[in-house]
């Protein structure tokens, strides 16, 4: 029926575990008529669970089933949710996957305890949903609890061991299915139901609305967040547009090597490359030396292609200019590395280069198009390094997945060169 996700089965003996209950939130003053809701979903048993959030107020999250559309053989009496069972082994958080049937697997994902995927499919959708369980959800402190089949090679991961959990000897209640069923009316509750059937049906009239107004508030809470994961979605990931490493370096050093050492008298300072396709060049006044002699001398090599900029009102004591780098459009689609590789494997290039590397990472939050602030599925780092190597020699073997530089510059200061570096390290959570 609409509303209600069909389950999958698993019996042992007279106890049957459902993977792929539908969950949904609830107000928690729901609680009590949480059976009729039920039935009015098309659901003739439910799980449920509580959890209290960082300010303390208290939430409702309930599992609905249909048994009778399942075919549980007659011997079955307990029906748990096998999500909550799986979630109760992933500690702080993490994941499970596990085979139930030809090219059927279950996903399972929780964090902080909360139960916050249960599914079942083919092992396409669950690859899916591993993604973007991973991608939304931050890696708790400890790590990620990981289990996978063993023939799905996943890194960090071993095989999950479901015959083990199912031959406990007894289950907690509150991943047992309940029916909300009412042909089986109990007669002393019955005769009390008749007592107190009028107060109640006053009392249930004045807070239906408000429960009907606190659970259009949680749908639409929901839906904002869903809406800004889609925004945040559609952001193109850095990266893949921005110059790869080496083309970045080579069009600088094709640019830097052919600018003259000297302009008019005035000598070569330093030069900046940056991402978006220029190179500034900048030169020191000598002694005697005028701006408009350095302005004449660029006019006469550049015409048409640049002007001199010198530093205006102040003294006048440096000029420059600038200059296009030819740099092609590619796109880099491969997929990021962890973050812990990432800076592993970054560390390890700068102890081998005997580099200075300072890596610091930043806040990875952006305004979407809609106007909603949207955490981005990568962690971002700020990266510098100073060198005194050339950075076609000391990039030649950098794999640079990840990796990419806003600026690079070289600066000449008594007879040596000196190389600065300045960009961004892209990682998965």
């Amino acid at each position: 029926m609409k509303g209600i996700v069909e389950a999958t089965a698993v019996v042992r003996g007279k106890s049957a575990f459902l993977a792929g209950v539908g969950w949904e939130p609830f107000a928690f003053e729901q609680r009590r008529s949480l059976k009729r809701l039920a039935r009015s979903k098309g659901a003739d048993a439910l799980a449920s669970y509580r959890y209290r959030d960082e300010k303390g107020k208290a939430h409702l999250v309930v599992g609905l089933a249909r048994l009778r559309d399942l075919a549980l053989p007659r011997r079955v009496s307990r029906v748990y949710a096998l999500g909550l069972l799986v979630s109760a082994q992933l500690g702080g958080g993490g994941y499970a996957i596990f085979a139930l049937a030809a090219g059927r697997y279950a996903f399972v994902g929780s964090l902080g305890g909360l139960l916050l995927s249960d599914m079942v499919g083919d092992r396409a959708a669950v690859e899916q949903a591993l993604e973007t369980f991973t991608t939304f959800n931050p890696e708790p402190d400890g790590g990620w609890q990981r289990f996978a089949p063993e023939d799905w090679s996943l890194p960090g991961c071993q095989p999950f061991d479901l015959d083990s959990l199912l031959q406990a000897r007894s289950f907690p209640s509150t991943a047992r299915l309940r029916s909300v069923s009412l042909k089986k009316p109990v007669v002393g509750l019955a005769t009390a139901a008749l007592l107190v059937v009028g107060s109640y049906v006053a009392w249930s009239l004045y807070t239906e609305h408000q429960l009907q107004v606190q659970q259009e508030e949680q749908r639409r809470a929901l839906l904002a967040q869903q809406q800004a994961q889609q925004e945040a979605a559609k952001i193109v990931p850095p990266w893949t547009t921005a110059p790869r490493v080496q083309r970045l370096v080579d069009a600088c050093v094709e640019r830097w090597q052919a600018a003259p050492l000297s302009l008019a008298g005035w000598v070569f300072k330093q030069a900046q490359c940056s991402q978006d396709g220029n190179i500034r060049l900048a030169y020191r006044k000598p002694a005697g030396g005028t701006v408009g002699d350095f302005a004449y001398r660029v006019g006469q090599l550049y015409a048409g292609r640049s002007s001199a900029f010198f530093n205006l009102p102040a003294d006048g004591e440096t000029g420059g200019f600038s200059l296009g780098l030819r740099l092609d459009e590619t796109r880099d689609e491969r997929p990021l590395p962890s973050a812990e590789a990432q800076l592993r494997r970054l560390t390890s290039f700068a102890q081998h280069m005997r580099l200075n590397l300072s890596l610091t990472e930043e806040d990875n939050r952006r305004v979407t198009a809609a106007g909603e602030e949207a955490v981005m599925p990568w962690r971002v780092f700020g990266l510098a390094l100073e060198s005194s190597v050339a950075p076609s020699l000391l990039f030649a073997e950098l794999d640079d997945v990840g990796v990419r530089f806003n600026t690079l510059t070289v600066v000449l200061n008594q007879g040596r060169l000196t190389y600065k570096v300045e960009g961004k390290v892209y990682a998965n959570p």
